[in-house]
Formats: structure tokens, C-alpha cells, sequence
């Protein structure tokens, strides 16, 4: 049997706090015991290998997200609109926590036109409406949003086909919940 087959077969999985260690969840005889344990630095082995594994694909993942341009610009400056705005609106909050000020040392508001960017880095722009429906609570909305997230990371040249793939996949979910 091989380590895959032994890890599926008996649901081997890696100890979530130790590294060294596995849990086997479908008991084993004790034949199948002895033969775990002799082949655990080999599970254990497998286990790294995933893991390591993972860790470059998200890395990977982070870097071509990263490498949008504008993304980097625009998801700043709109953070720091949305510190200003939360900011901003605690100022006016009276209760044990917060002496309202009315608006008192929130500092001017930072001067970002998002509309401007947006224009300025449709990629990007097309990124950030994908992500936002990606992470949406209706399943069929967040599906749409993922599965077109992954082909503009994927082929980011190809980012006006993916445009119009989207809007096609959206269309086509409003028509058919028009009437929901």
C-alpha cells in the first residue's frame, strides 16, 4: 500500500499543534498499525511536501495579485478613506468609551479620487469587483465572482475577456432570478 493509499484509507491526517505527530480516525488492525508506524517518517514526509507545496502556491497567488497594476495604490487609498471615515463618525459618539469631539483632530480628508483610479487601472478595477463578489453570502454571485477571479489571475492579459465573460455570467444570473 502506498502512503497516499495509507492516508486516504485509514484518514490519516497531520497533528494540527506538532508536526511530528499523526492522527489515524479509521482504526486499523494491528497489523496495520505496526505497518503506520513503520512508514510514519514517510506520512510525515508526505505531509511537508503538501505543505510546503501550498505555501509556494499561495505565495505564487499573492505575487500575481500583487503584480496588478494600481491594486496596490487604489486598496490603499481606500483604506485610508475608510480610517478617516470610521474616524470621523467616533468623533461624534457620546458613551463611556469615546469623549465626542464633533469632529475635532480626525485631520483633513485624504484627497483620493477611487473614481479617477478605477479609470486610471481597469485591471485593477476589474480585480476589486471580482473579489467583492467572490466574497458575497449568495452562492451563485460568490461562484461567478471566484471562478472569474481565478481566470484574470491566471491569464492577466487577458483581462477584457475575462471583462466580457463576466458580464455574461451576470447577465445571465439576473435573468434567471429576475422573478425570484
Amino acid at each position: 500500500m502506498s502512503i497516499e493509499e495509507m492516508i486516504k484509507h485509514f484518514h490519516i491526517t497531520p497533528s494540527p499543534n506538532d508536526n511530528n505527530k499523526i492522527r489515524i480516525f479509521n482504526k486499523p488492525s494491528k497489523e496495520e498499525f505496526e505497518m503506520i508506524v513503520a512508514a510514519k517518517p514517510e506520512i510525515l514526509a508526505y505531509f511537508a511536501q503538501k505543505r510546503d507545496e501550498e505555501r509556494r502556491r499561495v505565495e505564487e497567488r499573492r505575487k500575481r495579485i500583487e503584480s496588478i497594476p494600481g491594486l496596490v495604490e487604489i486598496e490603499k487609498a481606500m483604506d485610508e478613506l475608510a480610517d478617516w471615515k470610521y474616524n470621523l463618525e467616533a468623533s461624534f459618539e457620546f458613551d463611556e468609551n469615546h469623549e465626542g469631539y464633533g469632529g475635532m483632530g480626525v485631520g483633513p480628508k485624504p484627497q483620493y479620487n477611487i473614481k479617477e483610479m478605477l479609470e486610471k487601472y481597469p485591471i485593477a478595477a476589474l480585480y476589486l469587483k471580482l473579489k467583492k463578489d467572490a466574497d458575497k453570502e449568495n452562492f451563485e454571485i460568490s461562484q461567478i465572482g471566484k471562478e472569474h477571479m481565478e481566470m484574470l489571475l491566471n491569464d492577466i492579459d487577458s483581462w477584457q475577456t475575462v471583462a466580457e465573460k463576466y458580464e455574461a455570467a451576470n447577465k445571465a444570473f439576473v435573468d434567471k432570478h429576475m422573478w425570484d
